[in-house]
């Protein structure tokens, strides 16, 4: 068996020329184990005249894609003899890693998916990081000002008002946890599509509870 590899347009590219067995699969498992925790998401796996890649070694190739998905990222293989890719696309139903009968084939794949889920640069992903916490400082010091109103009021408030005092109470901690959420929801989202739309919602929600954090201060009628 010989090995070698290649980038190409974000992709690294296993070349592996003859036949694998299960001790040299394990060495080429180890690899790409290795270049997924290096932050490369995107393997393409190239049998150019191999045989008798078993199902076992499918199999963990569908375990390891399965991981890089998560990364936003995926494994594809390509093969060249038509009875092989057969094995693989058989494998289960829908394919659990995809396989393409030449190389270009296979990079095509990953411009597809790459242009449909518009991942975001670094650069950009760094700026919006940096945005997400300019607004969370923004909502904390709302949040912090909220409290103080919430305190001062509650001081001078009559008897009969501390349902209110309560219920504002109750709508400051909520906003509080939706911080929180929307703090850690570029961790928790799996890809850019999920993680706009969660943090759309999740800034919704604050700006929508501020606001009626603001109203019921407005209305509370005011202590003589």
């Amino acid at each position: 068996m010989k090995l070698r590899m290649e980038d190409k347009v974000g992709v690294r590219i296993l070349h592996i020329e003859g036949a694998v067995d299960a001790h040299q699969f394990s060495v080429i498992r180890a690899g790409m184990v290795k270049i997924l925790k290096n932050g490369k998401n995107k393997i393409l796996v190239n049998f150019e005249s191999s045989a008798n890649v078993d199902q076992d070694a499918i199999r963990q190739v569908s375990e390891l894609n399965a991981a890089a998905r998560e990364l936003s990222g995926e494994i594809v293989l390509v093969m060249s003899d038509p009875k092989m890719r057969g094995l693989v696309e058989n494998f289960s139903k829908p394919p659990l890693v995809m396989c393409f009968s030449a190389v270009q084939e296979g990079l095509d794949h990953f411009n597809k998916s790459k242009a449909k889920a518009a991942p975001e640069p670094e650069d950009a992903a760094t700026k919006n990081d940096e945005e997400l916490l300019k607004q969370n400082q923004t909502l904390k010091s709302e949040v912090e000002q909220l409290r103080k109103q919430l305190t001062e009021t509650s001081k001078g408030e009559a008897k009969n008002a501390k349902d209110e005092s309560t219920r504002s109470k109750g709508l400051l901690e909520k906003l509080e946890i939706d911080i929180e959420k929307l703090q850690s929801g570029r961790r928790v989202a799996p890809d850019a599509e999920t993680y706009e739309a969660k943090i759309g919602q999740l800034e919704g929600r604050i700006h929508q509870l501020v606001e009626e954090l603001k109203t019921h201060q407005n209305d509370k009628p005011k202590s003589p």
